[in-house]
This record gives structure tokens, C-alpha cells and sequence, in this order.
């Protein structure tokens, strides 16, 4: 599996219209992304820097998001949305809910 993983600065003064496309338009997007597991986006409110964690099953489906998320600039900053890491990296290991309970 691997993750394109990003650092965004939000621009405080459209933090509201920032969550409404968020919800709206970006994760409905990634979730149809070829090859797309998982998503989790993050902010620290003091400081008004946001994380992403899209979790794609194989490198090149991480490729393609990840190309479209800089193609997609333009409109980021029109948000008041400016990126400052966006890579892509492979998952070494994954903890979540057990898949059943023990008897």
C-alpha cells in the first residue's frame, strides 16, 4: 500500500468555506480515486496547518492522486489553501480495530 501524504497552510478568515468543499468535493473525489483504501484529514487549529493521508493499494494509483492533487493549484489558492509537502510514500505497517473478538 502506499499514501500520498501532504502539509497544507489554511488560510484562517475561509476555514468555513474551506471545510464545506472538503466535505463536499475533495472527499467524495478521493474516494473514487483508482486504487483509493482510506482517507483522514487533519488540522491543528492553533496553527491552522491541515494534514492529509490518502491510502492508495499500489504506487502507481498513488502517482495519479497525487499528480491531481498539483494539477489542482489554481483552485487551492483561490480557497486560500497553500501547499507545503505533498509526497508519496510506502505504508510499512497499518493498526485498526480487530477484525472479530475473542470467545
Amino acid at each position: 500500500m502506499y499514501a500520498v501524504v501532504s502539509v497544507w497552510q489554511m488560510e484562517k478568515a475561509k476555514a468555513a468555506e474551506q471545510e464545506q468543499v472538503l466535505e463536499r468535493r475533495i472527499v467524495p473525489s478521493a474516494s473514487r480515486a483508482p486504487g483509493f483504501v482510506a482517507g483522514y484529514w487533519t488540522i491543528d487549529d492553533a496553527s491552522s496547518t491541515a494534514h492529509g493521508m490518502i491510502l492508495l493499494e499500489t504506487e502507481e494509483a498513488a502517482r495519479r492522486f497525487k499528480e491531481s492533487v498539483e494539477s489542482n493549484r489554481p483552485n487551492q489558492e483561490q480557497l486560500g489553501v497553500r501547499r507545503q509537502e505533498l509526497v508519496i510514500t510506502r505504508v510499512l505497517a497499518h493498526a485498526g480495530p480487530p477484525t472479530h473478538q475473542p470467545k
